[in-house]
């Protein structure tokens, strides 16, 4: 009788790890038909969605090796991206992916085609792509590149050679913001991972969004590096952990992140520091509220002196990392309040001097809005300069669309 217990225990612990191994080889089994699911008709999809809208090219793998001298290490102008020449004399930017990012794009086809479509100057599109069995690229229009928002943060300025005044800043988050903005209005496309390691620059600095299909949403997942990992998962809204899908919103938290990012050179995710200030986006929003913003600004920034500028982009950032969405702004309302900061960023002599300065500009957007008038004090300024950059955004969706 005294063994009776023993062996009910015994039992019922051998089914369960019984049913935990059924469980487990069906997962196995489940993910190995996706896999398969997933890899095998994508390249024959592909190429009928190509042949049949001829707006994409698909390319070898073989050419793009020979494009790029077999991916040398001389050609790669940034962290897995490649500059190459195709035999026609195009020169393009070739971004290399996992294995796993292949069956991870069910929508492929349909999500490269759309982002094909795109046309906006601060915005990088994808010209074609590369499907071989496990070898996979995204092939995009080629521009000069002066790094990552990434990498002029932590690693270029810290070789002193990096134009990183507080307009610089906001100048790059006021041209990604009009990206982000664009991609919204179009409802065929879908949100853009946000973070600081694709926004890119070209020869003038200009803000390049570098664009990819929603499969590479998963790339963070998917990172070798745990660093690498928490430094994008630092981007994630609070929602997106109960359920992973990005939304417009998910886009406008992630902004807020790298606005603080720019605010403080700080990364989103830094394991190196005390557990509290780990993560940005909760560091940043405590002092703030806690009128303390000035202890985890950059140096730089402080020495610019220019509080009122730094007080009005913290507040947005605040507010773009609210915890629930619909409490966030809409991407568009981002873009056209950074815009009108980066017309009064570039005036050095401030908001109070604003209006007369805006008589001795020859910009043509400035000279479009000045016929309105610049009448009362500074608030007034600020009510003028966020109308100027909504001016700005309508005349960009008018140019390319």
């Amino acid at each position: 009788m005294a063994n009776e217990p023993n062996a009910a225990l015994k039992i019922s612990l051998g089914i369960s790890v019984g049913f935990f191994i059924l469980l487990f080889g069906n997962y196995l089994l489940r993910c190995a038909i996706k896999r398969k699911k997933y890899r095998t008709p994508l390249k024959q999809d592909f190429t009928c969605k190509v042949c049949h809208e001829g707006s994409l090219r698909l390319f070898t793998s073989e050419k793009l090796k020979k494009a790029t001298n077999d991916f040398n290490g001389s050609q790669q102008i940034s962290e897995g991206i490649y500059r190459g020449i195709l035999w026609d004399k195009t020169v393009v930017a070739i971004k290399k992916l996992d294995e796993q990012h292949v069956f991870l794009a069910d929508k492929y086809c349909e999500e490269v085609n759309a982002l094909s479509q795109i046309n906006h100057r601060n915005a990088v599109r994808p010209l074609g792509c590369c499907l071989e069995g496990t070898t996979s690229f995204l092939v995009y229009e080629f521009f000069s590149n002066k790094g990552t928002l990434y990498e002029h943060i932590h690693k270029i300025r810290m070789r002193g050679s990096s134009p990183f005044s507080l307009y610089w800043r906001i100048k790059a988050a006021a041209e990604t913001a009009a990206a982000l903005a664009y991609i919204h209005s179009k409802s065929v496309l879908m949100p853009q991972k946000v973070n600081t390691m694709n926004i890119l620059f070209d020869d003038n600095y200009m803000v390049k969004l570098l664009l990819g299909p929603e499969f590479l949403r998963y790339e963070d997942e998917l990172m070798n590096s745990v660093q690498e990992r928490m430094g994008v998962m630092g981007h994630r809204e609070p929602e997106y952990f109960p359920s992973p899908t990005l939304t417009d919103k998910s886009n406008v938290h992630s902004f807020g992140v790298v606005l603080a990012e720019l605010l403080t050179s700080r990364k989103a995710f830094d394991y190196e520091r005390p557990e509290a200030e780990r993560v940005l986006a909760k560091a940043f929003a405590r002092e703030v509220e806690g009128r303390t913003l000035h202890q985890i600004l950059d140096e730089d920034i402080l020495k610019e002196g220019n509080s009122d500028m730094v007080e009005k982009v913290a507040d947005l950032a605040i507010r773009c990392l609210r915890n629930a969405g619909a409490d966030r702004p809409s991407m568009k309302q981002v873009a056209m309040e950074l815009e009108g900061l980066r017309i009064m960023a570039k005036h050095p002599r401030g908001m109070l001097n604003f209006s007369e300065s805006l008589q001795k500009t020859t910009d043509p957007i400035v000279d479009a809005v000045r016929s309105v008038g610049f009448q009362g004090g500074p608030s007034s300024v600020i009510t003028n300069a966020e109308a100027m950059g909504s001016r700005r955004l309508q005349e960009a969706d008018y140019y390319l669309t």
